[in-house]
């Protein structure tokens, strides 16, 4: 006697694959009828011998598209040892266009919740001032970074805790898995840090923003409001000239020369 196992998977309109696992008996792919609400369409290409409904093995597969509203598919497996459907959804959605970064100055990479991957440069805020998604991990990039100086960047995450102190170029928090920043501290560091100044304004939930200065810790009023934006700059520092040595020497009063009488 056969032994036949049933199962039923719902596909949302979208283009599919099913393929044949390449171990146990053959599977029977039919609509399952019964349910009002799979109600969708479906148009198929299957390779030859398939007739669009029987998979035996690793060679045979069925391209299916559904539209309109999801469809109920009744999966039947033959055999003492039945096999698995393999179903893979395709993403024909346009791909991303990439994030231009500039090539001079400070700039902000960072993952915003329902939005993706975002860059702001110059001091411009990347997210939303509290009224929007979370920004879940940041990257600070500094292409034309001078050899002595570089930004650092440690962040807290709600349930996870500190992240190490890390350079420009590193990414730090989570991309769409709903991580949120509670605190963070950027700085400047290396030997010429003093030549420069570090400029711009972090912004948590309820509104609340604190401006970004080197080293200081930024967080919420109760440390567990989420970031939801940041803008951050740097500029050099203007130092004072040093006046020349010869405009020293020409400050000094002249001694008198004596004259013989």
């Amino acid at each position: 006697m056969q032994t036949i196992h049933h199962s039923t998977v719902v596909l949302r309109p979208g283009l599919y694959i099913l393929r044949h696992p390449g171990r146990g008996g053959p599977l029977s792919i039919g609509r399952a009828a019964g349910d009002p609400a799979h109600c969708g369409t479906m148009e198929q290409l299957s390779t030859p011998g398939t007739h669009g409904a029987v998979l035996r093995g690793p060679q045979d597969c069925i391209v299916l598209q559904v539209a309109t509203a999801p469809v109920e598919l009744l999966v039947s497996a033959y055999g003492a040892e039945p096999a698995e459907l393999r179903l893979d959804a395709i993403d024909l959605s346009p791909p991303r266009p990439a994030l231009q970064v500039p090539a001079q100055g400070v700039s902000v990479v960072g993952y915003v919740d329902g939005a993706g991957e975002q860059v702001a440069s110059g001091g411009a805020l990347l997210g939303s001032t509290g009224d929007g998604g979370r920004l879940e991990g940041l990257q600070l990039l500094w292409p034309d970074r001078p050899e002595d100086v570089d930004l650092v960047c440690r962040i807290t995450m709600e349930g996870k805790g500190h992240s190490p102190v890390v350079p420009s170029g590193r990414f730090l928090g989570s991309r769409g898995e709903g991580g949120r920043i509670v605190a963070l501290s950027i700085g400047l560091a290396g030997p010429g840090a003093a030549n420069y100044q570090l400029t711009g304004w972090a912004y948590f939930s309820g509104a609340y923003m604190l401006p970004v200065t080197s080293g200081a810790v930024l967080s919420g009023p109760t440390g567990l409001e989420h970031l939801t934006g940041i803008g951050v700059n740097v500029q050099a520092v203007l130092q004072e000239a040093k006046p020349a040595k010869a405009a020293k020497a020409a400050a000094k009063p002249r001694a008198k020369r004596k004259t013989k009488r």
